[in-house]
């Protein structure tokens, strides 16, 4: 039997009853931060700082040993409500084309992925076909023969516009891109990519425009591009910002009128596996997808997904 007979074991019972009584939670995010925003400084391009990121543009295969849990962020984001209603659409021209990718900047990783988002955006053909790279013969070098699938012959280059105005092969810091030298190495092969903000150029010359979000163009540029016939990729994440807002919230202005939006969820998954049944057109010859931080998103009417997980699309393309 234990006897309490001094003021001290008093105390401590009382300490011990309070310490029992605590409401402590355990995992508590800091979303509302109010410093959401202010430490991302690279320019909208995709980061190398997690260290295992493929600097040589081979898409690795192998599985990841070691686990890596999800980095926190001061990201005041709400899950969408329930029942969103899909406001009313903006008017697409019917040969328009889109394919969204929950990643901003250029990439370091999945470039034969981006390889087949390029050359389906670019090809004229509108019967519904698989035109993401199928004539590539499985290559992931980036070859010249993979500029011909379905975009009009295998002699002719594709001119593509990324929407920016700093080209990392100009600017002495690389636009503080990382080592995006596999990436135009893969490009070039296809044709000729301009970065260019919009007012220097004509949005109608390029076969493909690439709309990052955490750049200098808007949703509303977007749209009317869009509504004369442009073949866009559309790039936005949770994690980079432009003036202040979150590239998907950017996007989502435009996404949400077209029938898709990026839903507040994202992806951390360094090796998705992609069932060979699955490796079809924009996933051609794509075994595995670098899916770390990838914003998901919500299909709407008009668009299908593409890599679907339980919390939403990482890929989707306008039907």
């Amino acid at each position: 039997m234990l006897r309490l007979g001094t003021h001290a074991s008093w105390a401590g019972l009382i300490t011990a009853a309070v310490l029992v009584s605590g409401c402590v939670r355990w995992g508590e995010s800091d979303r509302n931060s109010s410093s959401y925003g202010d430490s991302y400084d690279d320019g909208g391009y995709e980061s190398d700082d997690e260290g295992s990121y493929d600097t040589t543009g081979e898409d690795d295969t192998s599985p990841t040993d070691d686990v890596v849990d999800p980095p926190t962020r001061n990201r005041p984001t709400d899950d969408p409500p329930m029942g969103f209603e899909w406001p009313e659409p903006w008017p697409l021209d019917p040969d328009a084309r889109v394919v969204v990718w929950g990643k901003t900047g250029i990439p370091t990783r999945n470039l034969r992925m981006f390889e087949n988002f390029l050359v389906h955006l670019a090809a004229e053909s509108d019967d519904g076909s698989d035109t993401g790279g199928s004539d590539s013969g499985g290559s992931d070098t980036g070859g010249s023969d993979t500029g011909g699938s379905d975009s009009g012959g295998a002699d002719e280059e594709l001119l593509m516009l990324w929407i920016d105005d700093c080209d990392p092969r100009e600017d002495s810091a690389g636009c503080l891109a990382g080592n995006v030298q596999p990436f135009f190495e893969r490009v070039d092969a296809l044709g000729v990519i301009d970065f260019k903000p919009l007012s220097e150029v004509d949005p109608q010359a390029y076969d493909v425009i690439i709309a990052d979000f955490c750049g200098p163009v808007s949703p509303e540029q977007v749209g009317q591009m869009l509504g004369d016939g442009a073949h866009v990729l559309v790039l936005g994440d949770q994690w980079c910002t432009f003036e202040g807002n979150v590239s998907a919230d950017i996007a989502n202005v435009l996404l949400e009128h077209i029938g898709t939006r990026f839903n507040g969820k994202e992806l951390y998954n360094h090796d998705f596996f992609v069932a060979d049944e699955n490796q079809t057109g924009l996933l051609q010859d794509v075994a595995v997808v670098d899916a770390w931080g990838i914003a998901v998103q919500e299909i709407g009417p008009g668009f299908s997904e593409v890599l679907g997980t339980v919390d939403g699309a990482s890929i989707s393309v306008r039907e």
